[in-house]
């Protein structure tokens, strides 16, 4: 037993790391998780060095004790950190989120200046898509960059405003679905989900188009706009089919999970959207900072359209100087020695 003893003693000087400093290896008790120490006869058998009748780690123990939680932290002394960020931080910082929120709170959280209401995300990827994707192969079908996804969903939900202009086309497109993925609900609403089954159960004729028409009045103005918007634009991609590959089969399999409804509810859309949304038209979305006038260009002849937006635009303008004034006001009146008016 002396000789194990020995051999013990000197494994464990062998063992000891001499670069570990007093602030790397600080004397702590590291009992914690260890069997407790009660006499010396039973410290003999996890330690050859006994002060006091007490366990005594070796500065190998000491190290193994901090990387792996015996001393209280997470990981290691290169991450002691909380596990969790203040409540208010998270808070304040999903105040601007667009994503993986109401549909009804993306919209609040966009800059609506010509009174669609639809998020800023959702128009600016349609956009994009509609003015260079119609023809692309796979459009939808292929993934984009998971990296340049992330980073632009970052800066929708941090307010930032957004140019794609540069961006690669499957980029957006994943963008897209992936917005509509992260929504809540689906934007056929859990409550009429199951009634637009029922009607796309029937076979086509205008009774159908008729209790179609009328589910679809019954839904939010935000739902009833995005499926307005994206069946009509989803035909467009579905009449370059001969090009991009895209058929109206192929596009069912790919938004049938993202929409989170069935394949004959997203058909029956799909087959009927002349009908449903015949005197609705795309228009293109205008940045508050951007002038009608700079859309156009120079020498440009404005149209009656541009000149309707051009007017919208200066309406929100004027209402968001007025809400910005009404707030410097409210708060220089509450502040302490202002007196009451």
């Amino acid at each position: 037993e002396q000789l194990d003893l020995m051999r013990i003693n000197k494994n464990m000087a062998d063992d000891s790391f001499s670069d570990c400093s007093e602030d790397e290896c600080p004397e702590q008790d590291y009992s914690y998780g260890y069997p407790q120490v009660s006499s010396d006869n039973e410290a003999d058998r996890w330690s050859p060095v006994l002060p006091h009748g007490k366990q005594q780690s070796s500065p190998k123990q000491k190290r193994f004790n901090k990387k792996f939680n015996f001393g209280g932290w997470k990981l290691n002394k290169f991450t002691r950190k909380k596990k969790s960020e203040p409540e208010e931080f998270e808070r304040v910082a999903a105040d601007s989120h667009v994503f993986g929120v109401p549909l009804e709170v993306a919209v609040q959280r966009s800059i609506v200046v010509d009174g669609i209401e639809l998020p800023t995300v959702f128009r600016q990827c349609i956009d994009f898509l509609e003015e260079n994707a119609l023809r692309e192969q796979g459009l939808y079908r292929l993934p984009g960059v998971k990296s340049q996804v992330d980073q632009l969903k970052n800066a929708y939900d941090g307010g930032e405003l957004v140019d794609l202009s540069q961006c690669e086309i499957h980029t957006v497109a994943s963008l897209l679905k992936q917005f509509l993925r992260e929504l809540p609900d689906s934007i056929f609403t859990a409550y009429l989900n199951p009634k637009f089954d029922e009607v796309a159960s029937k076979s086509k004729d205008e009774e159908q188009i008729v209790l179609l028409k009328e589910l679809i009045d019954e839904l939010p103005l935000a739902n009833r706009t995005m499926i307005t918007w994206f069946m009509i634009h989803i035909g467009h991609v579905i009449a370059e089919a001969s090009v991009n590959l895209m058929s109206i089969q192929n596009m069912i399999v790919v938004f049938q999970p993202t929409l989170q409804t069935s394949h004959q509810v997203l058909y029956m859309f799909i087959n009927n959207t002349r009908e449903l949304f015949e005197d609705v038209k795309l228009t293109k979305y205008i940045p508050p900072e951007v002038t009608a006038v700079e859309m156009v260009g120079e020498g440009g002849e404005m149209t009656e359209d541009d000149i309707e937006a051009e007017i919208q635009r200066l309406e929100y303008e004027q209402g968001s100087i007025h809400a910005k004034l009404k707030q410097t006001f409210d708060s220089v009146r509450h502040a302490p020695g202002v007196p009451a008016v």
